[in-house]
């Protein structure tokens, strides 16, 4: 199976994969890309479909009448869990040569917009009645004999009345409803809709493909199964717990206490796909229900993400931007990182020493890191930045504290010493590998059985240069205190959605740059047998990177995020894995 199949889910046919939850009961709700509004009141008066030959919209079942609906949010089922839109069926055909030139052009005649309004008429109908120019509704509801998900598809049509009058009646389905602009049909034994706009269908994001999913009633749906594996889960660690550490245990019991907390907390999710040749933009946001364990997951306070951002540059191999707050940081990081700290029964002692400092760092580093760097040519480099309250005191107790660490068990620590360049201080120290002692991977990593750590503070900010050669760290260095710079490109809509989001993160990776650099770095963990992999595909497509970018953030109630990647580029790769 070709590796480009996961490209069909933007299409209608792959839109029936996001059948995935609802409330029981109704709430609206408003998008902005990725970002959910609060609820709205939507009215929800009562429609039937009327029994006749041809469905119609009914406000009463005493007075039928037809009714012209304005989108095809109108005839969403009342009792849908998922609404899924797309743009236009012209939309939906450019979209699927974007896909065919880029990844394989057998994929447009496999795919056509023919063959997918096609599948949408299983109940007859002429796809020359389709409008081409119009969005595309695609519901989902839950059988009420099996559970099983079945859609209804909402088509725009150019005389709604002649176009419901050609559908077949087929038995154990409900009849069409003809919204005179859009005609319902259901693949399903019950259709009813209410008068006005579903509150599921409100305000779509505008985007090639969209889709809203009502998490909550999923949830309430297959809870029975969702209990059973956890109950597994919580069996199969009692079965084993002579075997576990206490802080595995401990682990364990926390990811289940956390998935009991998301089951408790979901309440609907929203999904964005936009493509084109030079982008794909795919977006999320699941909002959680109020007074809900993780409905205040998220902080108020702000970070320094923004203005960091700009010494991302843009041949970095990657890059990694967070922003947390001190609150956030106690409360469910630092229990994590004790806890992983407890694993390493060999390092525990000189994990428990660090961690007795960790509060102070993080407090003295600020709210925010974005670490930036190379990882090519068998070696990783990266420089990450702070924005400290006090840059000064912030280099000078972190030399305090390395000073006072005992040596690791993997090697030893030298220094710290302190220099001056252009009038800035750089303390230095190394963490020396014992090649006995330490993982064999980390010389592959840093190229070195040395690693060299370099501090240095100007102005407001702060930068730590881990590994590489003297050049690298002299240029990041040098960047400190310099006028604002400009984020990258690439990145400046990413932090628009995020940046003023605690937490939150981005992370920018070349992918050309990794899988070149990756079978050098973990050659050992490969084995002597092992085949070795072939990069002259990779070597065709020349130096451009192939940036990917993955973002998240959390609002308060609401969780967001994403990816965007360059639509060509990524064609390319995927092209050249295949070959």
């Amino acid at each position: 199976m070709r590796s480009t199949q996961f490209l069909v889910l933007p299409t209608a046919a792959a839109a029936l994969l996001f059948a995935c939850g609802s409330d029981s009961e109704p709430t609206g709700y408003g998008v902005n890309r990725g970002n959910l509004a609060r609820p709205n009141q939507a009215a929800t008066a009562s429609v039937r479909v009327d029994p006749g030959p041809v469905s119609v919209v009914q406000k009463t079942p005493a007075q039928p009448t037809n009714q012209s609906v304005d989108s095809p949010g109108a005839l969403v089922p009342n009792d849908a869990i998922a609404y899924i839109e797309i743009a236009s069926a012209d939309e939906l055909g450019r979209m699927m040569g974007t896909i065919g030139d880029a990844i394989d052009p057998s994929m447009s005649a496999m795919f056509g917009v023919e063959q997918m309004l096609s599948g949408m008429l299983m109940r007859g109908g002429e796809v020359s009645e389709v409008r081409r120019d119009a969005p595309i509704g695609i519901a989902l509801t839950l059988s009420s004999e099996t559970g099983e998900p079945e859609p209804t598809f909402i088509l725009p049509v150019t005389d709604g009345r002649t176009f419901a009058n050609s559908l077949m009646s087929m038995p154990g389905m409900a009849r069409p409803v003809n919204g005179g602009q859009w005609v319902g049909i259901p693949m399903g034994a019950q259709y009813s809709v209410s008068e006005g706009v579903s509150p599921l269908a409100e305000s779509m994001p505008s985007s090639c493909v969209s889709a809203r999913v009502d998490a909550q009633r999923l949830i309430a749906q297959y809870r029975p199964m969702i209990g059973m594996a956890l109950a597994g889960m919580q069996q199969n660690m009692s079965d084993h717990a002579g075997g576990m550490s206490p802080a595995e245990a401990q682990i364990s019991e926390m990811t289940i206490e956390w998935v009991n907390d998301f089951i408790d907390s979901a309440g609907h999710v929203e999904l964005s796909l936009d493509l084109d040749a030079d982008e794909m933009d795919f977006a999320y946001s699941l909002s959680m229900r109020d007074g809900s364990p993780l409905s205040k997951f998220g902080s108020d306070s702000t970070n320094a993400l923004q203005e960091l951002a700009g010494y991302i540059q843009t041949q970095d191999t990657f890059s990694i931007m967070a922003g947390w707050d001190d609150a956030f940081y106690q409360e469910h990081v630092r229990p994590m990182v004790e806890l992983f700290a407890d694993l390493s029964e060999e390092n525990a002692a000189f994990l428990s020493d660090v961690l007795e400092h960790v509060d102070e760092y993080c407090e003295l580093m600020g709210s925010s890191v974005v670490a930036t760097g190379d990882w090519s040519a068998g070696q990783m480099q990266v420089a990450s930045y702070f924005k400290p309250a006090d840059p000064a005191k912030a280099a000078t107790r972190f030399q305090e504290i390395v000073g006072s660490i005992p040596a690791p068990p993997y090697g030893s620590i030298e220094g710290p010493t302190e220099t001056e360049k252009d009038g800035t201080k750089i303390i230095s120290f190394a963490v020396v590998f014992d090649p006995e002692r330490a993982d064999p991977r980390m010389e592959e990593i840093f190229g070195s059985t040395t690693l060299t750590i370099q501090l240095a503070s100007r102005g407001e900010h702060m930068v730590a240069c881990l590994g590489g050669d003297e050049s690298f760290a002299e240029q990041r260095i040098a960047a400190l205190g310099q006028p604002a710079r400009s984020i990258p490109t690439d990145l400046a809509q990413t932090f628009e959605r995020i940046s003023k989001s605690n937490p939150s993160f981005v992370y920018r990776l070349d992918m050309l740059g990794v899988m070149r650099s990756v079978p050098q770095m973990f050659a050992s963990d490969m084995g002597a047998g092992a085949p070795e992999m072939d990069l002259s595909a990779l070597d065709a497509m020349g130096d451009e990177p192939l940036v990917m970018t993955l973002y998240g953030a959390i609002d308060g109630p609401v969780w967001h995020g994403g990816m965007v990647t360059d639509f060509t580029r990524l064609g390319e790769f995927i092209q050249a894995q295949d070959r």
